[in-house]
């Protein structure tokens, strides 16, 4: 019986032969100050024994597909669940339906703002890593409006006024001259 060594899979033995590991190749010490950081080169890389800079690695963020996405309004709102009607953003030709979704599917954040007549975003999809994970995921976002304080509306209220009497005297004279 002969005995080789394989170094590559072109190389595995036929019958009857023993395969030998080949040596390993020695592996530099860290003592004594071998590995160091090059000034010159950019951050988070490192030297290596023979003074090649290793890049840094860069991870290419997940990559995401929607699978469905719907507006929803909220239509009542039980102990653990609330109920809503949906409209699709994909297709227009589906119809509305109704849901009933957990509460727990609601981030913490969000939980104020579900009350009856409230709007929502619910995004259904999966991502993959840059590893090559698949994960689904369901994510639900109430639209956040600007609150309407006193200031403002008196503001808009007399802003109103102006455009009707600059406006508002001129449909009332149309009006008139139609009679």
């Amino acid at each position: 019986m002969s005995t080789t060594t394989a170094r590559s899979l072109d190389e595995l033995p036929t019958s009857g032969q023993v395969v030998q590991r080949p040596e390993p190749s020695p592996v530099p010490s860290l003592a004594g100050g071998q590995f160091a950081l090059d000034p010159d080169a950019a951050a988070g890389a490192a030297a290596t024994p023979t003074g090649v800079v290793a890049p840094r690695l860069v991870r290419s963020a997940e990559r995401q597909r929607i699978s469905h996405h719907w507006e929803g309004v909220v239509v009542a709102i039980g102990n653990e669940t609330f109920v809503a009607t949906l409209r699709s953003l994909h297709s227009t030709s589906e119809v509305e339906q109704e849901a009933e979704i957990p509460l727990e599917e609601i981030s913490e954040a969000d939980h104020e703002l579900v009350t009856p007549g409230a709007v929502f975003y619910w995004t259904i999809g999966h991502g993959t890593s840059p590893g090559g994970t698949v994960r689904r995921f369901s994510q639900i976002k109430f639209r956040r409006l600007p609150t309407w304080n006193d200031r403002t509306l008196r503001r808009v209220d007399e802003r109103a006024r102006e455009l009707f009497q600059m406006f508002g005297n001129a449909h009332a004279a149309d009006q008139a001259s139609d009679v």
